[in-house]
């Protein structure tokens, strides 16, 4: 089953929408899936590094929002 909720982007901090295969993250990128938690921007190719999913989305991507700003 494919997951449809929302992925934390951990690399942006912004969120991905669709399912594992394609997405569109909040700045209106198209995303494709590259494999377990990896999208890529179709925009200019970079890999993005995503949490599991809408399950763990926000405790996970705000955590680690949360230890980088502590730096």
């Amino acid at each position: 089953m494919k997951n449809r909720g929302p992925k934390f982007d951990i690399n942006d901090g912004d969120f991905i929408f669709g399912d594992d295969n394609l997405g569109f993250d909040s700045e209106g990128h198209m995303m494709i899936g590259m494999g377990d938690n990896m999208m890529m921007d179709m925009e200019n190719g970079d890999i993005h590094f995503t949490s599991g999913g809408s399950k763990n989305c926000f405790s996970f991507g705000m955590n680690n929002i949360l230890d980088e700003e502590d730096d």
